[in-house]
């Protein structure tokens, strides 16, 4: 949504799209849920596949020109769940993520 919106800030709606990819179904089906609620569910297409299963012609209309992605937090997701695994099966060692 924030892309959509810096897009239509400078002028470049209707020269541009706006897509997402999210490859967890329920995700996903909650992002549509958020645009809609949103009124922007015609701005930012999702799209249910991981970004490097989407194909030029197929599913996007040409290259992208930028690229954001949250591969960071999915990190720092799996480094809670592993503190916590630590942590509940009762490790000295385990890592504490504050």
């Amino acid at each position: 949504m924030m892309a959509a919106r810096a897009l239509a800030a400078v002028g470049g709606e209707g020269r541009g799209d706006v897509s997402a990819c999210e490859s967890y179904l329920p995700m996903g089906k909650l992002a549509r849920r958020v645009l809609r609620a949103n009124g922007m569910q015609n701005q930012v297409k999702v799209f249910h596949k991981r970004s490097d299963e989407l194909r030029v012609g197929v599913d996007l209309d040409s290259r992208a020109d930028i690229l954001a992605t949250l591969l960071l937090s999915l990190f720092l997701l799996a480094a809670l769940c592993l503190h916590r695994v630590l942590f509940w099966s009762g490790s000295k060692n385990a890592i504490h993520i504050k």
